[in-house]
C-alpha cells in the first residue's frame, strides 16, 4: 500500500510530521450528527475502507 511505503520512507529519513487527507467516508452511515472524530468507523465503500486503512497504518508510525 502506498501510504505504508511513504510512512516507512519518512521514518527512515527522519520526517517528524505528515499530514494525511482522510475522508468522512470512513464513518459510513452517520449514527449522529454532526459526525466527530469519536464516531464509530464503518466504511461502506472500498474508498472509505482504503482511507481507514491509511489512518490505521499511520497510527503505527505516530
Amino acid at each position: 500500500m502506498g501510504t505504508a511505503v511513504v510512512a516507512e520512507a519518512c521514518r527512515r529519513v527522519g520526517v517528524e510530521k505528515v499530514v494525511y487527507a482522510s475522508s468522512a467516508a470512513v464513518y459510513g452511515e452517520p449514527k449522529y450528527l454532526p459526525i466527530d472524530e469519536g464516531h464509530p468507523t464503518e466504511p461502506l465503500s472500498p474508498y472509505g475502507l482504503s482511507k481507514l486503512v491509511g489512518e490505521l497504518v499511520l497510527r503505527q508510525y505516530a
